[in-house]
């Protein structure tokens, strides 16, 4: 439900009103049926045919309800005030914080209309803006209870026991902890920036500085198993975002028959954990033992941890170990502590198109730059400990590592092995649990995004068709890469769209895509 109004208050100010209500209703059904163990395979087909077979059904509901108000002032079409607010109430919510508020408010200036003096063969338009925004988030569905699942159990070395078994039904409990006391997310904004044209709107610059920090982050954190669950839904976590938005746009060259137009993205930001609940040290993000995404106060969100090598504190070279009596001796001694490696997160990202146009013909091109940000290559450091990678080729011989002796700090003279009981055995190679240091790659790359070539057929050439026009276009996504990462493309997720990136384990590699187009007007 959607009430306006629109009216003049004076000659000079204009209102435009909202208010709206909303209600929201999703329910989620499934089926589903599994079966193995085929015993005539002449009729694959009938699901009578297998020895085990599994059915499953669910469903998940959620509500939500609210009421919303959109209030715009504007003054001489230059000077523009905007308010909104927004109460919501939501069922995943615990009853006695389901209601949340949000409002937002912004004002901007067009300056070359407040003040007309401004404008001139070089300054086209000028605008200054602010906003101030603070957005709620509900919870998740069922977050608030402890629900059943199919029961399954298993000892790790057998199938174990799943229901349905031998006809029968089985449920237990699931290994999450009810979160009564759940309050909504909440994130809060302030953005500033300014928008300029030049020489007639051939040239243009918008800048956009930020900052938002986001409170009451829910995450999912593990609890001790003594409770009988492993793990409870929290507001666990503060996250500040903060960094600036360039885009710079222009047409270098336009004549009769030709155009050159450019465009520039840049984006910097800068993300960190500010605050995790009491008792919670940090936030399991996605990973393996040894290494892991994690969320820890003070770290760039989305940091990765493993093991690393133990270094000398007065250097901070590598410590060999120089003990005869050693298994490890000649080699570099793993430190027994976790240490946090980088994050994914870039320091800056850019992005140039380049549009090219003559006679109806355009050439595009969209080439994509990311420097900064690191990445685990577990893919790396597993074919490492089988000797399938091409550095481990040269097996036989023996290294000298760089470092320093553990014993007196002097510069490592020890000639070790360098073959199966390092990089299998020992701890050069990246398998779970052990080094991964040496298996952090920078995950910087510049790329051919996409390439298009497309024609518009003349007006002259579509006279005798019922179309008043046709355009046919080729496109190519994905063309090139360079980058040093010696995985197959740092653009890859393990975990996909999800908190854990910076994680490559035998990543499926990004395709590369062709695509005809043809698009007709009536």
């Amino acid at each position: 439900l959607i009430v306006t109004w629109n009216t003049d208050l004076t000659d000079d100010i204009h209102l435009q009103a909202l208010v709206g209500q909303n209600l929201y209703s999703s329910d989620f059904n499934f089926d589903y049926a599994q079966a193995d163990g085929v015993g005539d395979p002449t009729n694959p087909g009938a699901i009578n045919n297998y020895a085990g077979r599994i059915a499953n059904q669910g469903i998940s509901s959620k509500r939500t309800m609210a009421y919303y108000t959109d209030l715009r002032f504007d003054y001489k079409n230059a000077l523009f005030f905007n308010f909104t607010g927004r109460n919501e109430w939501s069922t995943t919510l615990p009853e006695a914080n389901n209601s949340f508020f949000y409002p937002s408010l912004s004002v901007s200036a067009v300056l070359t209309e407040l003040m007309p003096e401004l404008q001139s063969d070089v300054i086209s338009f000028m605008k200054v803006r602010a906003n101030y925004a603070a957005v709620g988030k509900d919870a998740p569905i069922y977050g608030t209870n402890t629900g059943f699942v199919s029961a399954g159990y298993g000892d790790g070395w057998t199938n174990g026991v799943t229901f349905p078994f031998g006809g029968r039904i089985g449920y237990s409990l699931a290994d999450n902890l009810a979160a009564p006391d759940l309050r909504p997310e909440s994130t809060t904004s302030m953005e500033f920036g300014f928008d300029i044209s030049l020489f007639d709107n051939r040239l243009s610059m918008d800048v956009t500085f930020y900052d938002q920090t986001g409170e009451d982050q829910i995450f999912s954190v593990p609890i001790a198993t003594s409770t009988g669950y492993s793990s409870q839904l929290k507001n666990a976590g503060s996250i500040s975002n903060s960094g600036i938005e360039l885009v710079l746009s222009g047409t270098p060259i336009m004549t009769a028959d030709f155009r050159w137009d450019v465009t520039v993205n840049f984006t910097k930001n800068t993300v960190e954990v500010v605050e995790l609940a009491p008792g919670v040290d940090n936030i399991f993000l996605g990973g393996f033992i040894g290494s892991s995404v994690r969320a820890v106060k003070g770290l760039p969100y989305g940091s990765i941890f493993g093991f690393g090598w133990a270094r000398d504190s007065a250097t901070g070279r590598v410590l060999i170990d120089d003990d005869t009596t050693s298994d490890n001796f000649g080699y570099p001694i793993l430190d027994e502590t976790e240490k946090a490696f980088g994050s994914f997160n870039p320091d800056w990202l850019m992005g140039i198109r380049n549009s090219f146009t003559w006679k109806g013909l355009t050439l595009s091109a969209q080439l994509d730059i990311r420097q900064g940000g690191v990445m685990w290559n577990g893919t790396r450091g597993a074919l490492y400990f089988f000797g399938t990678h091409k550095e481990t080729e040269d097996r036989t011989g023996t290294k000298v590592f760089d470092g320093v002796k553990a014993s007196n700090g002097a510069d490592n003279d020890i000639a070790a092995p360098y073959g199966e009981s390092w990089l299998s055995l020992g701890n050069g190679n990246g398998f779970f649990g052990s080094n991964t240091e040496d298996f952090i790659e920078d995950a910087s790359w510049v790329r051919l995004r996409e390439l298009t070539l497309s024609y518009v057929i003349p007006a002259s050439m579509m006279e005798a068709t019922p179309f008043s026009g046709l355009t046919v276009s080729f496109t190519g996504r994905n063309l090139w890469l360079s980058t040093g990462y010696k995985g197959v493309d740092p653009e890859t997720s393990l975990l996909g769209a999800s908190s854990g990136q910076g994680l490559d384990y035998f990543n499926m590699p990004s395709t590369k895509s062709y695509v005809f187009s043809f698009s007709l007007n009536f």
